[in-house]
């Protein structure tokens, strides 16, 4: 079970497995238990992660997704540089001929874009 946010945060939602053993969640907690209950794996609170979010992907991402770290931040917002460099390309043509398809000397500014992933 996943609790993305709580309508008031006094009131954590309060869970009673058929053990009698009681779990309380708050925003942003997942309770992970395996039924059969498994000795190995005891029933456990913890942060919602990518991975459970996941399971139920068909609902979409909560509205706090972001805040929780279910979405990925914007390069900008993550404190991203954003790198500029202007290039200047000159091109020579030793080798004329009658019929120029494009520019055969001179310099002209040319677009370059950069894609930097963390």
């Amino acid at each position: 079970m996943n609790c993305y946010e709580l309508s008031d945060p006094a009131l954590p939602i309060q869970i009673t497995l058929v053990d009698g053993s009681v779990f309380t969640l708050g925003a942003g907690q997942s309770l992970i238990a395996h039924f059969p209950l498994n000795p190995a794996d005891p029933p456990h609170v913890q942060q919602v992660t990518k991975p459970l979010a996941n399971t139920f992907a068909e609902f979409g991402l909560p509205a706090n997704a972001r805040a929780l770290g279910l979405a990925p931040k914007s390069w900008f917002a993550s404190g991203g540089w954003l790198l500029l460099i202007p290039i200047v390309i000159i091109v020579a043509n030793p080798h004329h001929t009658d019929t120029t398809p494009g520019p055969t000397n001179g310099s002209f500014p040319v677009g370059v874009s950069f894609k930097i992933k963390r």
